[in-house]
């Protein structure tokens, strides 16, 4: 959307949002211009849940596996910001403080199985965060059955490749 949009009422805000509060938005990102996601990813949407069929995987693994354990990480939880990564939100104040936190929590976990909606957007920011951050050598599983590319020729997808050369990741 641009400010156009909103102006000719093209783009009505949604949720708490004020139109006042939209054209501040767009007018501090550097392009001007806002790309609207569909619903996937806001706490208590149909988005965010979770297919039963995995959490009953889980369940059925953790059982399996006894004393080992696994943990969700997952975002969306603040409807004004943008959380293209797991880790970070994007606003005009910069990185979410609590993703350094997830990042070493997540960490000392042995394996970390990574899967999301659009593997070459919220995924593959997810991953960048996570090869960046140091702290996952031969620890990332790609689940690539689980994951759509909605641009499958983005430069984003690279990072899974990089993951595997420099850090051991591997496929599943």
């Amino acid at each position: 959307i641009t400010l156009e949009d909103i102006n000719l009422g093209k783009y009505e805000p949604k949720y708490s949002y004020s139109k006042k509060n939209i054209i501040n938005y767009i007018n501090d990102l550097p392009d001007k211009t806002h790309t609207i996601w569909p619903e996937h990813c806001i706490e208590g949407s149909w988005g965010w849940a979770f297919p039963e069929k995995l959490i009953d995987a889980l369940k059925k693994w953790q059982l399996k596996n006894s004393g080992k354990s696994y943990k969700i990480i997952q975002k969306g939880f603040d409807i004004h910001h943008e959380m293209y990564s797991a880790f970070t939100r994007i606003d005009h104040r910069g990185m979410n403080l609590k993703s350094n936190t997830n990042l070493k929590m997540l960490s000392r976990f042995d394996k970390i199985m990574v899967s999301g909606f659009a593997k070459d957007v919220c995924v593959a920011w997810s991953v960048i965060d996570m090869y960046t951050s140091g702290m996952f050598f031969n620890k990332l599983e790609f689940l690539n059955n689980c994951m759509t590319e909605l641009n499958p020729k983005s430069e984003l997808l690279d990072i899974f490749e990089t993951c595997i050369k420099d850090q051991g990741a591997i496929w599943k």
